[in-house]
């Protein structure tokens, strides 16, 4: 699915949790203030209604200024994906890159400066598609591959070469089976760890930044969300001796 489409399913999906949250906030903060009677009282609970009923859309507008802000650091500053759509790439410490297209289970590792630069990505000797298992080893990137990758979107890839790509040179060498790889691992001086490209990706693709950008998507909500109940609260006990004394 291309991004656009993602993000109008996500969008959709937030407007509908955002219009079920505005009905159950609003009914809970009425419920919580509804022994307010004095005049004061009554604006006061007014206004914290009003707040109620905006917070969710609040909620929502923050949460896609905060996806747009994290995209644009992400792809433009640290060259890796949004977060979103059908593509996900990471830059690897070196220099070269993964993506992955449609499945998590096999993709790319290449070199970003010798592709194109409207962002294709295509085989050539410093590239290597298919790859389904991958291990970094310093200038080194060990790996199995799917040599009939290509049109495999509803089928599970199935490693049927390996290799070892030199990133000092920009060149790789495939082996025909494991053994070969691994006796040619151990001539490099590497203990031979393949591990699942999804699982290679998600350790290098992930940063300082995501976490800022959650603290700065979560702070916000949950201190807005903490004075909302607050006030709520404060009045719903200013009110309650009012009552008692009436």
């Amino acid at each position: 699915m291309g991004i656009l489409f993602v993000l109008l399913i996500w969008g959709t999906l937030g407007l509908l949790l955002a219009g079920a949250g505005t009905l159950l906030i609003v009914f809970f903060v009425t419920w919580l203030t509804r022994n307010a009677s004095s005049e004061v009282e009554r604006s006061a609970r007014k206004k914290i209604i009003r707040n109620a009923g905006l917070f969710p859309v609040g909620c929502l507008i923050w949460t896609a200024l905060i996806f747009v802000f994290q995209g644009l650091v992400n792809d433009v500053y640290l060259h890796r994906d949004v977060g979103l759509g059908d593509s996900w790439y990471c830059p690897l410490p070196n220099g070269y890159a993964i993506l992955m297209i449609d499945v998590d289970d096999s993709g790319t590792v290449y070199n970003p400066k010798t592709q194109g630069e409207n962002g294709s990505v295509g085989d050539r000797i410093d590239a290597v598609s298919g790859v389904t298992q991958v291990q970094i080893a310093g200038p080194n990137v060990l790996g199995a591959r799917d040599s009939h990758w290509f049109g495999k979107v509803d089928q599970a890839a199935r490693a049927d070469r390996y290799f070892v790509l030199d990133t000092r040179v920009g060149q790789h060498t495939d082996f025909e089976n494991e053994e070969a790889l691994r006796a040619k691992a151990a001539e490099l001086g590497v203990t031979l760890n393949l591990e699942p490209i999804s699982k290679v990706y998600s350790r290098y693709r992930f940063t300082w930044f995501d976490v800022l950008a959650a603290f700065l998507l979560i702070g916000p909500i949950f201190f807005a969300g903490g004075y909302l109940l607050f006030s709520a609260l404060r009045l719903r006990s200013s009110a309650m001796p009012s009552q008692l004394a009436g």
